[in-house]
């Protein structure tokens, strides 16, 4: 029979079977049992030699595993994984600083600076053993013109640093 018009033109819509496409079962009076020559499924079974489904699965599975280690190879050569870079180091500029190991206080430790930044030809620094302001608080002071270091040591309540030198910690030698 055939089809309407409107029905070929549309391929979302399957066609209609056919005589041809129909499968013809056989009656049940007339059971067929292949031989183990014709049909694999019914080979008993040998020790020697594995499945040929399970073959074929390991052999697609060391394919896969070989492909993605390549590719992992090509793609970790030429795109590095970015790391997290080291924190800056503090930099302490111009002002009174506390000595201590609190979050806005200056730790302990050896300092060091380019010297002064810009028309300025010099800073200093005052190393405080107290905030009381007597001349006994003071533990040390220097003027400096270029390149220096600074060591602030445990006992230090403070330092106050003038002028335009940006002082960092120094990192420790060997």
């Amino acid at each position: 029979m055939p089809e309407p018009p409107a029905r070929r033109s549309d391929p979302a819509i399957p066609p209609s079977p056919t005589e041809a496409d129909t499968v013809r079962v056989r009656p049940a009076a007339d059971p067929v049992v292949p031989s183990p020559r014709e049909s694999p499924e019914l080979e008993e079974p040998r020790a020697d030699r594995a499945p040929p489904g399970r073959a074929r699965r390991w052999a697609a599975g060391v394919a896969f595993v070989l492909v993605a280690v390549a590719v992992g190879l090509v793609l970790g050569t030429r795109h590095p994984v970015p790391t997290a870079a080291a924190p800056e180091p503090p930099v302490f500029r111009p002002g009174v600083h506390v000595v201590g190991d609190g979050p806005w206080q200056m730790p302990a430790g050896v300092y060091a600076t380019s010297g002064p930044t810009g028309a300025a030809t010099s800073c200093s620094y005052v190393r405080l053993l107290g905030f009381d302001g007597s001349a006994g608080a003071v533990a040390g002071q220097r003027t400096v013109a270029g390149p220096a270091s600074m060591h602030l040591r445990p006992g230090d309540a403070g330092v106050v640093l003038e002028g335009p030198c940006d002082w960092a910690p120094r990192p420790p030698v060997g």
